[in-house]
């Protein structure tokens, strides 16, 4: 089972993909607070390297993932860092939706979680529940790889992304801990077409 590769791996090596936050993160955060948004969820947070940069930064973070062992240490990270009152630790497969109301969130947040262990109906799913939760106006801002599946390239997320505003979809190649990947990072918002989710 895939959860309990993630499990093994943050069991052997907890600080996998190192600490420090991703440069994608900053950004994303300057960007939220240009336009007053608050509160993320930070899906696929692993053990929270971005998380607790967020939560730093002032912003109300849902942070979910489904490794237990990685939320173990993002709790433990939350509590030296002291910003239990901005982070909550959510263990959940976002491959069985978001467990969250419709408009709830500001903002989706996700780095590197796609599509590594996602089918394309998998990922079609996601994307529709990450549109239900999020307010209109709601920002979807994510790093993906589109160096592991052959599908999931610019053209595959333009068309699955085909229900929001793209404000930007920028490939490049980042290094994350001692890997090295070729990844989009996206900017797209929420309009009112379909607003009921």
């Amino acid at each position: 089972m895939e959860q309990d590769l993630w499990n093994e791996l943050y069991e052997v090596d907890s600080e996998h993909f190192g600490t420090a936050r991703s440069d994608f993160a900053v950004k994303c955060s300057k960007k939220m607070k240009a336009l007053g948004l608050n509160r993320i969820l930070d899906i696929g947070c692993g053990y929270g390297r971005d998380s607790i940069f967020f939560g730093k930064e002032g912003f109300r973070v849902d942070a979910m993932d489904y490794s237990l062992r990685a939320l173990a240490i993002l709790r433990e990270r939350i509590s030296i860092a002291s910003v239990q009152k901005n982070i909550e630790a959510i263990q959940h497969d976002i491959r069985k939706g978001i467990p969250f109301d419709t408009f709830h969130f500001d903002a989706i947040y996700s780095c590197l979680l796609f599509p590594v262990g996602f089918t394309v109906s998998q990922i079609e799913y996601a994307f529709s529940e990450i549109r239900r939760v999020l307010r209109v106006g709601g920002l979807f801002l994510a790093c993906v790889r589109i160096d592991v599946r052959g599908f999931f390239d610019e053209r595959f997320l333009r068309s699955r992304l085909n229900t929001f505003s793209i404000e930007s979809l920028i490939a490049e190649d980042i290094s994350v801990g001692s890997y090295n990947f070729h990844v989009i990072n996206f900017v797209a918002r929420k309009g009112e077409r379909d607003g009921s989710n």
